[in-house]
Protein backbone atom coordinates (compact mmCIF):
# COMPACT_ATOMS: atom_id res chain seq x y z
CA UNK A 1 0.00 0.00 0.00
CA UNK A 2 1.33 3.35 -0.69
CA UNK A 3 1.14 5.98 2.44
CA UNK A 4 3.20 8.90 0.64
CA UNK A 5 -0.17 10.08 -1.24
CA UNK A 6 -0.41 13.48 -0.18
CA UNK A 7 -1.67 16.95 -2.26
CA UNK A 8 1.58 19.52 -2.89
CA UNK A 9 1.00 23.37 -2.50
CA UNK A 10 3.18 24.15 -5.51
CA UNK A 11 2.60 27.92 -6.70
CA UNK A 12 5.82 27.80 -8.52
CA UNK A 13 4.06 25.12 -10.91
CA UNK A 14 2.55 27.87 -13.23
CA UNK A 15 3.72 31.71 -13.48
CA UNK A 16 1.08 34.30 -12.71
CA UNK A 17 1.44 36.74 -15.56
CA UNK A 18 -1.59 39.41 -14.80
CA UNK A 19 -4.16 39.27 -11.98
CA UNK A 20 -7.68 41.29 -12.55
CA UNK A 21 -9.99 41.78 -9.50
CA UNK A 22 -13.48 40.97 -11.54
CA UNK A 23 -15.58 41.21 -8.54
CA UNK A 24 -15.48 42.11 -4.88
CA UNK A 25 -17.87 41.51 -2.17
CA UNK A 26 -18.23 40.81 1.21
CA UNK A 27 -17.97 36.95 0.63
CA UNK A 28 -16.00 36.50 -1.88
CA UNK A 29 -13.51 38.19 -4.49
CA UNK A 30 -13.31 37.04 -8.43
CA UNK A 31 -10.25 36.85 -10.46
CA UNK A 32 -8.70 36.77 -13.69
CA UNK A 33 -5.47 35.20 -14.23
CA UNK A 34 -3.09 35.18 -16.84
CA UNK A 35 -0.66 32.10 -16.63
CA UNK A 36 1.60 30.32 -17.79
CA UNK A 37 2.43 26.79 -17.26
CA UNK A 38 6.05 26.50 -18.50
CA UNK A 39 5.87 22.89 -18.40
CA UNK A 40 4.16 22.95 -21.80
CA UNK A 41 4.57 26.26 -22.90
CA UNK A 42 0.80 27.29 -22.61
CA UNK A 43 -0.80 30.69 -21.80
CA UNK A 44 -4.25 31.01 -20.53
CA UNK A 45 -6.99 32.60 -18.69
CA UNK A 46 -8.62 31.42 -16.25
CA UNK A 47 -11.39 32.73 -13.33
CA UNK A 48 -11.62 31.93 -10.08
CA UNK A 49 -12.84 32.47 -6.55
CA UNK A 50 -11.41 33.61 -3.53
CA UNK A 51 -13.46 32.72 -0.73
CA UNK A 52 -13.13 32.24 2.89
CA UNK A 53 -12.32 28.57 4.61
CA UNK A 54 -15.20 26.79 5.98
CA UNK A 55 -16.61 24.52 8.66
CA UNK A 56 -19.04 21.68 8.75
CA UNK A 57 -19.64 19.54 11.82
CA UNK A 58 -21.20 15.51 11.60
CA UNK A 59 -22.97 15.24 14.71
CA UNK A 60 -24.03 11.56 15.50
CA UNK A 61 -26.05 9.84 18.47
CA UNK A 62 -27.06 6.03 19.17
CA UNK A 63 -25.20 2.74 19.27
CA UNK A 64 -23.90 3.37 22.53
CA UNK A 65 -27.45 1.86 24.23
CA UNK A 66 -28.21 -0.33 21.54
CA UNK A 67 -29.79 2.10 19.33
CA UNK A 68 -28.78 2.41 15.37
CA UNK A 69 -26.99 5.41 14.66
CA UNK A 70 -28.43 8.88 14.00
CA UNK A 71 -26.67 12.19 11.96
CA UNK A 72 -28.07 15.39 12.85
CA UNK A 73 -28.98 16.93 9.60
CA UNK A 74 -30.64 20.16 8.35
CA UNK A 75 -32.75 20.60 5.14
CA UNK A 76 -32.53 24.30 3.54
CA UNK A 77 -32.93 25.92 0.45
CA UNK A 78 -29.84 26.55 -1.49
CA UNK A 79 -30.87 29.74 -4.09
CA UNK A 80 -27.76 28.92 -7.22
CA UNK A 81 -29.75 25.14 -7.54
CA UNK A 82 -32.59 25.60 -6.85
CA UNK A 83 -33.09 22.93 -4.25
CA UNK A 84 -33.98 21.99 -1.15
CA UNK A 85 -31.02 20.14 0.54
CA UNK A 86 -30.14 17.78 2.99
CA UNK A 87 -27.32 18.83 4.70
CA UNK A 88 -24.61 19.05 7.65
CA UNK A 89 -24.27 22.56 9.46
CA UNK A 90 -21.75 24.28 7.82
CA UNK A 91 -20.66 28.13 7.59
CA UNK A 92 -17.53 30.33 6.71
CA UNK A 93 -15.12 31.65 9.17
CA UNK A 94 -17.09 34.73 9.78
CA UNK A 95 -13.73 36.43 11.25
CA UNK A 96 -10.44 36.78 10.03
CA UNK A 97 -8.37 34.11 12.05
CA UNK A 98 -11.30 32.69 13.89
CA UNK A 99 -10.50 29.48 15.26
CA UNK A 100 -12.56 26.35 12.89
CA UNK A 101 -13.33 24.40 16.10
CA UNK A 102 -15.03 27.58 17.52
CA UNK A 103 -16.58 28.36 14.40
CA UNK A 104 -17.80 24.21 14.08
CA UNK A 105 -19.39 24.65 17.82
CA UNK A 106 -21.30 27.95 16.35
CA UNK A 107 -22.26 27.00 13.56
CA UNK A 108 -24.10 23.44 15.10
CA UNK A 109 -25.65 25.56 17.40
CA UNK A 110 -26.85 28.19 15.27
CA UNK A 111 -28.30 25.99 12.79
CA UNK A 112 -29.49 23.17 15.21
CA UNK A 113 -29.90 24.49 18.35
CA UNK A 114 -27.68 21.90 20.14
CA UNK A 115 -24.26 22.61 21.55
CA UNK A 116 -21.20 20.19 20.11
CA UNK A 117 -19.49 18.42 22.97
CA UNK A 118 -15.63 17.07 22.40
CA UNK A 119 -15.15 18.22 18.27
CA UNK A 120 -12.51 15.61 16.48
CA UNK A 121 -10.96 16.23 12.95
CA UNK A 122 -12.84 14.05 10.52
CA UNK A 123 -11.83 15.58 7.17
CA UNK A 124 -10.69 18.30 5.38
CA UNK A 125 -11.33 19.52 1.28
CA UNK A 126 -11.37 21.56 -1.07
CA UNK A 127 -14.92 22.44 -2.24
CA UNK A 128 -14.55 22.83 -5.49
CA UNK A 129 -10.43 23.22 -6.57
CA UNK A 130 -11.06 24.01 -10.43
CA UNK A 131 -13.26 26.99 -9.77
CA UNK A 132 -12.54 27.92 -5.48
CA UNK A 133 -9.68 28.23 -2.96
CA UNK A 134 -12.26 27.33 -0.34
CA UNK A 135 -10.74 24.68 1.69
CA UNK A 136 -13.63 22.85 4.20
CA UNK A 137 -12.74 20.89 7.48
CA UNK A 138 -15.31 18.81 9.14
CA UNK A 139 -15.58 17.82 12.62
CA UNK A 140 -17.54 14.77 14.37
CA UNK A 141 -19.01 15.66 17.46
CA UNK A 142 -21.14 12.75 19.58
CA UNK A 143 -24.52 12.84 21.52
CA UNK A 144 -24.75 16.80 21.39
CA UNK A 145 -26.53 18.42 23.99
CA UNK A 146 -29.64 20.90 23.04
CA UNK A 147 -28.39 24.70 23.41
CA UNK A 148 -29.73 26.42 26.29
CA UNK A 149 -31.56 29.12 24.24
CA UNK A 150 -32.77 28.98 20.87
CA UNK A 151 -31.00 30.98 17.67
CA UNK A 152 -32.81 33.71 15.99
CA UNK A 153 -32.25 32.37 12.61
CA UNK A 154 -33.15 34.92 9.72
CA UNK A 155 -33.36 34.90 6.12
CA UNK A 156 -33.38 31.77 4.54
CA UNK A 157 -32.11 29.76 7.36
CA UNK A 158 -35.42 30.52 9.25
CA UNK A 159 -36.85 28.18 7.69
CA UNK A 160 -34.04 25.30 8.25
CA UNK A 161 -35.27 22.08 9.34
CA UNK A 162 -33.53 19.62 11.82
CA UNK A 163 -33.70 16.18 11.93
CA UNK A 164 -32.03 13.40 13.16
CA UNK A 165 -31.58 10.54 10.56
CA UNK A 166 -30.32 7.00 11.04
CA UNK A 167 -27.23 6.40 9.66
CA UNK A 168 -28.13 3.74 7.50
CA UNK A 169 -30.28 5.72 5.64
CA UNK A 170 -27.91 8.87 5.08
CA UNK A 171 -25.61 6.12 3.67
CA UNK A 172 -28.33 4.21 1.31
CA UNK A 173 -29.08 8.19 0.25
CA UNK A 174 -25.58 8.96 -0.55
CA UNK A 175 -24.48 5.56 -2.33
CA UNK A 176 -28.03 6.33 -4.76
CA UNK A 177 -27.40 10.04 -5.47
CA UNK A 178 -30.83 10.59 -3.23
CA UNK A 179 -28.71 13.61 -1.46
CA UNK A 180 -25.47 15.50 -3.43
CA UNK A 181 -24.31 18.28 -0.91
CA UNK A 182 -20.53 17.42 -0.72
CA UNK A 183 -19.81 18.21 2.88
CA UNK A 184 -22.91 15.67 4.10
CA UNK A 185 -21.32 13.21 1.42
CA UNK A 186 -17.91 13.25 2.37
CA UNK A 187 -18.58 13.69 6.25
CA UNK A 188 -20.52 10.49 6.09
CA UNK A 189 -17.64 8.37 3.88
CA UNK A 190 -15.09 9.66 6.08
CA UNK A 191 -16.88 8.75 8.90
CA UNK A 192 -17.51 5.22 7.48
CA UNK A 193 -14.66 4.68 6.89
CA UNK A 194 -13.41 5.30 10.63
CA UNK A 195 -15.88 2.88 11.67
CA UNK A 196 -15.11 -0.36 9.73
Amino acid sequence: MYNGLSDEYCPEHMRLLERRNVLTSPFINVYEDTVELPSVGARMDRYWVEHRDAVAVLAVRGSGDGAPEEVLLIRQYRIPVRSLLWEIPAGILDIEGEDPMEAARRELREETDYAAGELEFLTRFYTSPGFTNEQLTVYLTRNPEPAAAAFAREDEEAEIEVRWVPLALVREAIMTGRVANPQLVAAVLAYLARSS
